[in-house]
């Protein structure tokens, strides 16, 4: 388990005038709160990404059996007199699937899908999460009064991740990115591509939620591959940036220490 820390020297906000304080301050929780977002996407990503595996072909071929198995019976229980045999057959053998399938999944086994989405979920969420803190950032730099270091740590931050933005719209405006279209719904230029995975040196390959070992990749507005990894090194440079803003501003009260 990821456990990021963060250490507030004070419970309020000082030298501040009291409006300003509070919107500051407000603006320091909601950041606080999209990074136990993606401390928790983090953890359950490993977790999914290490526990997720493809079905064995001794289990493809059991479960193979026994839809066999249920249109065999299926097919000597009843026949249509206004069907071929072959119709008869496809009818029975698609009615075998389904219930074979309806009895793993009352079993408390999920489908396939939606197991080998988790993994893809979780990598969203710290994706967004990030992207959020980043916007929060922004924001709480443009109020006045605050430190300068705010604004270096939104540019570090921008650095550290350079892709993020991109990938985050991409990812989240997939309306637009599946039919090749750029933020203003013109045809993507596509770019070269070279991830490790995919090659394609003359460009034309448009990639959408990819995931290439723990890096999280599609094609973003400018035809280019872009990635972010899903790490806890990614966070804890985050975490770095967040302790440094915390750190520029003048408290009052006693410290406080997160997570509980």
């Amino acid at each position: 388990m990821y456990i990021f820390e963060l250490a507030y020297p004070g419970t309020w906000l000082d030298a501040m005038d009291r409006d300003k304080a509070w919107q500051a301050n407000n603006l320091l929780m909601l950041i606080e709160s999209q990074f136990t977002e993606a401390a928790v996407a983090l953890n359950l990503f490993e977790v999914t990404r290490s526990a997720g595996r493809p079905r064995t072909r001794p289990e493809r071929e059991g479960d193979g059996l026994a839809v066999r198995d249920m249109t065999l019976l299926g097919n000597s229980v009843g026949m249509q007199q206004d069907l071929t045999g072959s119709e008869q057959f496809e009818r029975t053998w698609y009615a075998a699937q389904v219930a074979f399938k309806r009895g793993k999944w009352e079993a408390g086994n999920w489908p396939s899908q939606y197991i080998r989405c988790q993994v893809f979920m979780y990598a969203k969420c710290f994706v967004y999460s990030i992207d959020s803190i980043s916007k929060l950032i922004t924001e709480l730099s443009k109020e006045p009064g605050v430190p300068p270091a705010v604004s270096q740590q939104r540019d570090v931050l921008n650095t550290l991740i350079p892709a993020l933005r991109d990938v985050r719209d991409s990812a989240h405006h997939v309306e637009d990115r599946g039919r090749g279209l750029d933020r203003k719904k013109q045809p993507l230029k596509l770019k070269p591509v070279d991830n490790g995975v995919v090659r394609v040196p003359d460009g034309g390959a448009l990639l959408l939620n990819c995931l290439n070992g723990n890096r999280f990749g599609c094609t973003t507005a400018d035809g280019q591959y872009g990635e972010v990894e899903v790490s806890a090194a990614s966070l804890s440079g985050v975490r770095q940036c967040i302790q440094a803003i915390i750190d520029s501003f003048t408290w009052m009260g006693p410290p406080r220490h997160y997570p509980d």
